[in-house]
């Protein structure tokens, strides 16, 4: 799981960052923190996101799920299949937390 910070100061108050990310199927972490071993290196397939539309004062989180490389978007009681071009424009631009 990754947490991305969506909010950055400005003027002195936060507001919601929406400059979007690049996000591929596959996630590589190389990073020696979690391992001493500099040449560690995991890799990560995509499978879901939570994204967040609205500002710091109201909006609606929603669920991105992949399975059987189909996307699912769960809106509280509503599910939809989506395309996976529609998923990523939605995790690039939207996504708080990618799973």
């Amino acid at each position: 799981m990754l947490a991305i910070d969506r909010t950055e100061a400005v003027n002195g108050s936060h507001v919601v960052n929406r400059i979007p990310l690049v996000v591929n199927e596959k996630i590589i972490v190389n990073n020696h923190f979690w391992n001493q071993n500099k040449d560690y290196k995991k890799t990560y397939e995509l499978a879901g996101a939570i994204i967040y539309e609205g500002d710091l004062k109201s909006g609606h989180y929603r669920t991105l799920k992949k399975k059987l490389d189909q996307w699912t978007l769960l809106d509280d009681e509503k599910v939809t299949i989506i395309t996976q071009k529609d998923a990523k424009k939605l995790i690039e631009e939207l996504s708080y937390i990618i799973l």
